[in-house]
Parts: C-alpha cells; structure tokens; sequence
C-alpha cells in the first residue's frame, strides 16, 4: 500500500491507494511518486511527449510541465457497460500548485514520460 501525504500551508492530506485498485495502470508512476514523497517534503515533475525529454508536456493552462510542484494525484478506473456499449477509458489526473492540472488517458499513457524529483539517478520513464 502506498501512503502519499501533502503538506499544505493549513493541513495535512493523506491519502492510501492500494494497488490492486489500480489495476497496473500507471504504477511506475505512482512508485516513483512513493518514492520521491519518502524522501523529501515536496515533489516536483516533468512530463514530456517524447522518449528523450526534449519536448515538455503542456498543462490545462497551455504552459510546460517543468519541474512542477505536485499537489494531488487522482486515478480514475475505466467505466464499461457491454450491454450499452459504453466504454469510457480511466485516467490519471495530476493537480499541481499553481492551480493547472494534467490528465493521461489509459489509452494514451504511452504518449507521455515523465522525470520525478528525488529519484536518483533521474530517468526518463514511460507512463505505464
């Protein structure tokens, strides 16, 4: 199980996933999360739409994800309905201080890489 805790100027938020809810998706992602949370207070991302890291992400606002400070991360399981033909794919959704947001579809996840601080040496990963 992990435990993330956000520290805020007015309160503490903890939240646990287990991760047999997510269902895989995006578990390296929330490893490296776990990771960096144990080792610092803050942790901060790049995401990035090519396998180098030479081209950033942009969040809700237009702006490149570098070096951005996570406030929550919230997965989303996928919603399918076979007698109604509906399917509607998860995601994860990565809220950040500066009030923008970015979200990655299951469906999409291998378009995007990321790099968390307080993993040593930093690496470039999939969203897997």
């Amino acid at each position: 199980m992990h435990e993330f805790r956000n520290v805020l100027p007015k309160y503490i938020m903890i939240v646990k996933i287990r991760e047999f809810d997510l269902k895989g998706e995006f578990a390296n992602f929330f490893a490296d999360f776990a990771t960096a949370k144990s080792e610092t207070t803050h942790v901060y991302v790049n995401i990035y739409t090519n396998a180098e890291g030479t081209v950033y992400a942009n969040d809700t606002d237009g702006n490149p994800i570098t070096n951005k400070l996570i406030n929550y991360i919230i997965y989303t399981l996928p919603i399918s309905n076979e007698a109604q033909s509906i399917y509607k794919a998860g995601y994860m959704m990565i809220h950040f201080t500066d009030g923008s947001d970015f979200k990655a579809f299951d469906d999409n996840a291998i378009n995007y890489w990321y790099a968390v601080s307080g993993i040593t040496p930093i690496v470039i990963t999939p969203f897997t």
